[in-house]
């Protein structure tokens, strides 16, 4: 990732597939920042920004949850299937109650 920046702070244009904004755009593009330089451009080597720990451990957390809330709504319907469709006890020919 590279951040691009002018000499005018307050730049606020497009240029080409850039996008300032104050004076700053970024871009994933190579050549488009050695372009940038090559015309005058200061142009930073920059990484891309990484999501903390405890960011990540909400959203895993957040799809357990999730994933958990189907598993029992899936489970919860198939006992209720099986007990109403498959009553292997009314097979056999003995009562429900008894």
């Amino acid at each position: 990732m590279y951040r691009i920046t002018t000499k005018q702070k307050d730049y606020n244009e497009v240029l080409g597939s850039l996008h300032f904004v104050d004076g700053v755009a970024q871009t994933d593009d190579k050549w488009m920042a050695e372009w940038c330089r090559g015309r005058g451009f200061t142009v930073e080597k920059i990484e891309p920004e990484v999501e903390t720990h405890a960011d990540t451990k909400s959203e895993a957390e957040a799809g357990k949850t999730a994933k958990s809330k189907t598993q029992k709504g899936k489970k919860q319907d198939d006992e209720g299937n099986a007990a109403g469709e498959n009553d292997d006890t009314a097979a056999d020919g003995a009562a429900a109650g008894d």
